[in-house]
């Protein structure tokens, strides 16, 4: 059974029809709903659906991010025979269109109470209280890529290269990079090369304040082969910068907590280092605040900048210093 995947302006009149018509079939025939299903979302969205015969099984469409809410999402789910797994096959297939197309960390749909189930069975859950849509009873859900961490107020997630105005807004400060080692950035266009060239790997997140859905600084980890001063095989050193609006809110505190627990828990290192440049003791501070020690190293990271006129506190933390 072949799955098909369109944008809008791929469809063909006829596959136009046929999901139009399966659509007003379920949503507002069966299920007896007078509603807007025609909407301007679907010329921004991501088309999928299962046949066989030429008969469409199942069908679903992917919103990028802003376009139906806030984050990229998937709606008008319908499977036309139930019971057989078509539903769940054109879940999955959105979820991987998602993240393959829209390089998708979260992904959110408004639920029918009802469903809440089988949507569980793909790894969303609720994220919202009860509410009524189009006369339906309805949930939020949300489905989160396995290496997303969150709190109430911020979140981690990969870095896109749509970020690279809300990046230069705050790494063009020339008050925060040379703090961290790097240089101020000097465009959009240059904030954008980094996304591509430097944060563009497993290792590295961007920290967002939920509530604006905005990146307001990175965090991340480098291994043994690409840390700034001597560690063990098995450890990593962490390293990270918040833009200066958000500075003593305890947001940056929050951030290191989460990648804390991640390469704890996650990641399974040994030992979890950091470090920061002597004349910036604030960022001690955070370290000492998530349970880092300092180990009475300075060290001299010449390809910082800056590192050759100044030298780095090395701090360490352990799960058995925790623990103590």
């Amino acid at each position: 059974m072949p799955l098909h995947k369109k944008t809008f302006s791929e469809l063909t009149p006829d596959e136009l029809y046929d999901l139009l018509r399966v659509r007003s079939q379920v949503f507002v025939v069966e299920q007896d709903c007078v509603y807007q299903d025609l909407d301007m979302d679907d010329k921004k969205a991501i088309h999928v659906w299962l046949t066989e015969d030429d008969k469409i099984l199942a069908l679903a469409r992917i919103c990028p991010a802003g376009t139906h809410m806030d984050n990229i999402s998937i709606g008008r789910v319908i499977s036309t025979e139930r019971g057989k797994g078509y539903g769940k096959q054109i879940m999955v297939y959105a979820i991987e269109t998602a993240a393959e197309d829209l390089h998708a960390d979260i992904i959110d749909i408004e639920a029918q109470e009802y469903a809440k189930g089988f949507y569980e069975k793909v790894a969303f859950s609720q994220s919202s209280g009860r509410f009524i849509l189009d006369g339906i009873p309805h949930v939020r859900m949300t489905w989160r890529h396995p290496d997303v961490m969150m709190t109430e107020r911020i979140l981690l997630r990969r870095w896109h290269e749509y970020d690279a105005p809300s990046l230069f807004r705050y790494a063009s400060d020339p008050d925060v990079g040379p703090r961290a080692g790097w240089q101020a950035h000097q465009s959009i266009e240059e904030s954008r090369e980094i996304i591509r060239s430097v944060f563009a790997n497993d290792t590295t997140w961007a920290v967002i304040l939920r509530e604006t859905n905005e990146p307001v600084g990175c965090m991340g980890y480098f291994t043994h082969a690409t840390s700034n001063i001597p560690i063990g095989e098995n450890d990593c050193e962490v390293g990270y910068w918040i833009g200066k609006p958000h500075w003593n809110k305890g947001i940056c505190t929050e951030a290191l907590r989460l990648m804390i627990d991640y390469c704890n828990n996650v990641k399974h290192f040994d030992n979890i280092w950091s470090d920061y440049f002597t004349g910036n003791p604030a960022s001690g501070r955070v370290m000492e605040k998530c349970g880092f020690h300092d180990t009475g190293r300075l060290n001299r990271c010449s390809h910082l900048l800056g590192g050759d006129k100044e030298m780095v506190r090395v701090m360490r933390w352990t799960a058995s210093d925790k623990d103590k």
